[in-house]
């Protein structure tokens, strides 16, 4: 009877250690990326990217502060704050503007996320409130359906190769739907999941806590990180690749995340968390995660295998290739995207008039709308 005690207790204490750690699928071209910090601005950025290309968007209509942006096709896409999606071609000239808030057909509450279907030409908004996804065409805007979708509950979605998938970090609204209680679900029809990957661990559920707004990045592959995680897999065919691995110091404890650490708290800590904003062009890596009450955004190369920098921004000299940069926030033909808001313009132009006139010409930085820039590698 000791003897089957023991067994049933190592099986206990196995599924346990299995319910924290995360399956891990190795590939060949699987990396460790080591991150150092640094609390000074970087200024030598003009040694590893170089300024290709500046859209000023249409002045018309003005633009609230971006939230989030894809391009794809050639098509600009942006999520503003106000519950907007403004649609402009690689010029910055605008397409369509979707603004449908209200109660009527194809009108939504609010937009919590935004994704593209590249292949069939649509952009999928999600209201939370009504669990209800939206789709326009990306051609012209018009609205085209919309779908209920409370189960799984999605916090993002991203589509690659036919394949639907959806990060669900929260199953409160479908406690017994025990086969849904997975971070990243894989469906071909939208509607019946026929992969899953990454249990939900029931000490970063309860925390209730979601570290970065987004989950799937693309940059040549469909890229995807879930909630308080440092690694990265690449999507292929609903099966998952382990890309990278992130060493970060002070990196989030599941230790801490069990002791349900006050929020508050947690935004002023020296913990870093909140992986994102990862992309891949021609060798470099760039990334993003929150520590000590900033954003940091770093850069690594993967031919040399070092960091080039981590620091809590990256500024280019004028008068050099890259005389400003913001964070990055996409990839976009073998090329690294930033958004420029209108408030990073205005105090760059206070600081350096010339150079801003130089480089974007009559641009109105007391009342323009956000520029796109284009850099290569």
């Amino acid at each position: 009877m000791k003897h089957i005690e023991q067994i049933l207790l190592f099986l206990f204490l196995f599924l346990a250690s299995c319910q924290k750690q995360e399956r891990k699928v190795f590939s060949e071209d699987s990396y460790t990326i080591h991150v150092s910090v640094s609390k000074e601005p970087f200024s030598d950025i003009a040694e590893y990217l170089k300024l290709s290309k500046l859209v000023r968007l249409d002045d018309e209509p003005l633009v609230a502060p971006i939230k989030d942006i894809e391009i794809v096709n050639d098509r600009i896409v942006v999520l503003d704050i106000t519950s907007r999606i403004l649609c402009y071609d690689m010029n910055g000239k605008n397409q369509f503007v979707i603004d449908a808030k209200g109660r009527g057909p194809g009108e939504y509450s609010n937009i919590g996320f935004f994704s593209v279907d590249e292949k069939n030409d649509e952009i999928w908004l999600y209201d939370y409130s009504q669990a209800m996804f939206y789709r326009y065409s990306l051609k012209n805007g018009k609205f085209l359906k919309r779908s209920f979708q409370r189960k799984p509950a999605p916090a993002d979605v991203a589509f690659e190769d036919g394949m639907y998938y959806y990060d669900s970090p929260d199953h409160r609204n479908y406690m017994n739907d025990r086969d849904l209680h997975y971070s990243l679900l894989v469906s071909e029809d939208g509607k019946t999941m026929e992969k899953t990957h990454f249990p939900h661990d029931d000490a970063e559920h309860d925390f209730g806590f979601l570290a970065s707004g987004k989950s799937f990045y693309r940059s040549g592959d469909l890229l995807y990180c879930k909630n308080f995680s440092r690694d990265v897999y690449a999507l292929n065919g609903g099966d998952i690749h382990h890309r990278y691995e992130f060493v970060i110091p002070d990196w989030l404890s599941h230790g801490v995340i069990e002791r349900r650490m006050d929020i508050r708290a947690l935004l002023k800590s020296d913990y870093a968390y909140g992986l994102c904003d990862i992309f891949e062009c021609n060798g470099m890596l760039s990334f993003r995660f929150s520590k000590s009450g900033f954003i940091y955004s770093g850069l690594y190369d993967l031919k040399e295998g070092r960091q080039v920098y981590c620091a809590p921004m990256a500024r280019g000299v004028p008068g050099s290739e890259v005389p400003i940069i913001s964070a990055i926030v996409g990839a976009y033909q073998s090329q690294f995207v930033s958004v420029l808001s209108l408030e990073y313009l205005y105090s760059y132009k206070k600081q350096h008039p010339n150079a801003l006139e130089e480089i974007l010409p009559d641009y109105d930085a007391d009342d323009g709308n956000p520029v796109i820039a284009f850099y290569d590698v």
